[in-house]
């Protein structure tokens, strides 16, 4: 909406013109102020959403983690205590790096 200030009737004074200058200039600042703030909240959505992702993906890490860690512990159990009851005996694990290194170093203890 355009206000447009009269002096005397059909004629623009200065101090009008001025002001629809003023209006004018206002006006497109307050255009390219919202295509900023427009800009910027696209920016900020992207970021919160690549958060979000980062923090699921961290989360899920981090399950997976504890869950290898408690299997970790769990062959290392079972390993000790198979060969604490026998010399010979391999326990019924499938072999993984950790489980051979385990056996390994249990049966070097033995020896």
């Amino acid at each position: 909406m355009w206000l447009i200030f009269f002096g005397p009737p059909g004629r623009l004074t200065n101090i009008d013109y001025q002001q629809l200058i003023n209006i004018t200039v206002n006006y497109r600042s307050f255009n390219l102020q919202q295509e900023i703030a427009t800009v910027n909240l696209g920016k900020f959505r992207k970021l919160q959403h690549e958060l979000e992702e980062a923090e699921t993906r961290a989360m899920l890490a981090e399950k997976s983690l504890s869950q290898l860690r408690a299997l970790s512990r769990q062959s290392t159990t079972s390993v000790t205590e198979t060969v604490s009851v026998s010399h010979f005996t391999v326990p019924d694990l499938q072999p993984t790096a950790l489980t051979v290194a385990l056996t390994v170093q249990c049966c070097a203890r033995l020896s």
